[in-house]
């Protein structure tokens, strides 16, 4: 798998990654189980893709949270985003630092899985 450093991270991330949104949402938007998302996310870092992007508005963390609970942290790199607006105002500060929180929770990301 070809791979890339983006900026100055030092991350070596595959080339492509795959993004846990998009109309299909893992196949959650369309039916399919928590199962089944995760078992695609599973088959992606067996093809040595090791980059994932999530975000909480795709529904969809706990699934991924269900495989990478499993993988050593050095394995993979994450991406993932929150909404800042709620109820058509932006969230405050406290709101931004909960989201945060839930979603690293939700995807297994230990101190907030930053590298």
């Amino acid at each position: 798998m070809k791979t890339t450093i983006p900026g100055r991270t030092g991350l070596r991330v595959s080339i492509p990654g795959l993004g846990c949104g998009g109309h299909s949402r893992l196949g959650m938007s369309r039916g399919k189980s928590m199962s089944h998302a995760a078992g695609m996310v599973g088959f992606a870092f067996e093809q040595e893709i090791n980059f994932f992007d999530s975000s909480e508005i795709y529904g969809n963390e706990d699934a991924i949270g269900l495989v990478l609970q499993g993988w050593a942290r050095d394995d993979y790199v994450l991406c993932t985003r929150l909404a800042y607006r709620v109820q058509h105002r932006l969230k405050t500060p406290g709101e931004i630092r909960q989201s945060l929180a839930s979603s690293c929770a939700k995807l297994h990301a230990e101190n907030g899985g930053m590298a």
